[in-house]
């Protein structure tokens, strides 16, 4: 394998509305259509003593369903579009599986000339994993930065840094 890949990749999707979006008591609305999407991704990989990759996509999405809290319930968004850079850098470092990946993403409304919501900008991650025998065990974090509420330009959600963790077993190597 060459230590340099180019790819690129299209597809398309199709979402319907779950039951209680459309008919939940109080907050349903019946008028969702389903969302359509195409979604289009060209990227660069390296594969050496590290693993980079480089990846730009775009996804072109037609009736997009939106939970909207001040109206307390869904809605779509006749056209939008949601493009932008995924960096990742991974690396094994004495048996130390580590990776750090950047996401900025620039969601627009193309029916109003606005920001989609609920989706943030920015997201920064770092994984770590390490093996032993059966057991794996793993930590994250991610910061993503802030949202704008649906239909509310008012209402910005707060940046928030998560933290999870793992321990697993596989089985099958018994």
């Amino acid at each position: 394998i060459a230590p340099v890949q180019l790819r690129f990749s299209q597809g398309t999707g199709f979402k319907v509305p779950t039951f209680n979006a459309l008919f939940w008591p109080g907050s349903g609305n019946p008028d969702l259509l389903p969302e359509e999407s195409l979604s289009r991704e060209l990227g660069l990989r390296y594969q050496g003593a590290f693993q980079l990759d480089v990846v730009h996509f775009r996804r072109d999405l037609t009736n997009m369903i939106v939970y909207n809290s001040k109206a307390r319930q869904s809605q779509n968004i006749g056209l939008a579009q949601v493009d932008g850079f995924e960096y990742s850098l991974s690396k094994t470092l004495a048996g130390v599986y580590h990776q750090l990946d950047l996401t900025y993403a620039n969601p627009q409304d193309l029916s109003n000339n606005s920001a989609v919501p609920n989706i943030p900008k920015q997201k920064l991650t770092y994984l770590a994993s390490y093996q032993w025998d059966a057991w794996q065990f793993s930590g994250n974090l991610q910061q993503r930065d802030r949202l704008r509420n649906a239909a509310d330009t008012q209402t910005v959600l707060s940046s928030v840094l998560l933290m999870g963790a793992g321990v697993s077993y596989d089985w099958s190597k018994d």
